[in-house]
């Protein structure tokens, strides 16, 4: 069975790094692990990334948006994690935390398409 989302998302390619927020090593031991975006919300996102990450961690995330040619510095929470490519690649869902007014705009105008700038001068 499908799950219903809360938000809609945008499947697209975004370059990400993702570092543990406790500062520890990945299980592979780096520090900060590269990834790609499956698809992303105002919510969260879906990665490709060859780690196993560990589930319930926090994270902080770098997006690089194509699209809107944003840099975006994000808090997470690994949600799930599912193997791919017999184990050697992994999609991990992250649910967005502690997001601030200004990075959420940058979402929705992201997410929905909107690449005015509501920006006042």
């Amino acid at each position: 069975m499908k799950r219903s989302r809360k938000e809609p998302r945008r499947q697209e390619e975004n370059q990400a790094t993702l570092v543990l927020s406790s500062g520890e090593s990945w299980p592979d031991g780096r520090k900060s692990i590269r990834a790609l975006t499956q698809d992303i919300s105002t919510g969260g996102v879906r990665l490709l990334c060859d780690v196993k990450a560990p589930l319930n961690r926090k994270v902080t995330i770098k997006l690089v948006l194509s699209r809107t040619r944003k840099l975006l510095n994000l808090e997470g929470k690994i949600r799930w994690v599912n193997p791919v490519y017999e184990e050697e690649l992994f999609e991990v869902g992250i649910e967005f935390v502690d997001v601030s007014p200004q990075k959420a705009m940058l979402l929705l105008k992201h997410v929905y398409g909107d690449t005015r700038s509501f920006d006042s001068d």
